[in-house]
């Protein structure tokens, strides 16, 4: 009868911390766009994000939250693209970005970070949709594709961007977009 009870309780223990740990690295609360427009929630999209001409640069940042109870090691698996900021010395900072006119320097990001329990760092989104070609329309990327290790085990796993990033296939005027958006907004807001 005791082995039966020791078992549960390990299988338990073991279910429950294979399934915080799959869900212990989200997308943060902050986000700098850079020269994208900004599509809001009550435009023709779904949610919050951005949009790029295809003749811009994309560089972003969003933060990445660990909102496990031990600390996780987050990996990027394309870090050509996706690249982690230094953990902040104090937590008050973890929401502070930086401000950037390009991508970061090299020394400034890493392939990996380590995040404690609640805190946040920064992600540097540099070209992510680079091997797309376009004959117009839109493409999109609104996950992350990640290796998580914690507490030893490792596993793959994508983290979803709280604010997608939209490429354009052709050119358009940003200002003029970016009225449109605001246009469309104050008509549904009434």
């Amino acid at each position: 009868m005791a082995v039966v009870v020791t078992v549960t309780v390990v299988v338990a223990l073991v279910t429950t911390w294979v399934a915080e740990t799959r869900q212990a690295v989200v997308a943060g609360s902050r986000a700098h766009i850079g020269t994208g427009v900004w599509l809001n929630s009550c435009g023709p999209g779904e949610g919050d994000g951005a949009v790029y001409p295809s003749s811009d640069d994309v560089v972003a940042i969003q933060t990445v939250r660990n909102d496990a109870r031990w600390e996780v090691e987050v990996v990027s698996e394309e870090p050509e693209a996706f690249r982690f900021g230094r953990l902040a010395e104090h937590r008050r900072d973890d929401v502070r970005l930086p401000e950037f006119e390009a991508g970061p320097p090299d020394a400034e990001t890493s392939d990996r970070v380590v995040i404690p329990p609640g805190r946040e760092v920064a992600m540097w989104i540099v070209d992510p949709l680079q091997e797309v070609t376009f004959s117009g329309g839109y493409s999109a990327i609104s996950t992350v594709p990640v290796r998580v290790t914690s507490l030893g085990v490792s596993h793959e796993t994508t983290i979803e961007l709280h604010h997608p990033i939209w490429l354009g296939g052709g050119e358009f005027d940003k200002d003029r977009l970016e009225a449109a958006f605001e246009e469309v907004c104050d008509e549904l807001n009434g």
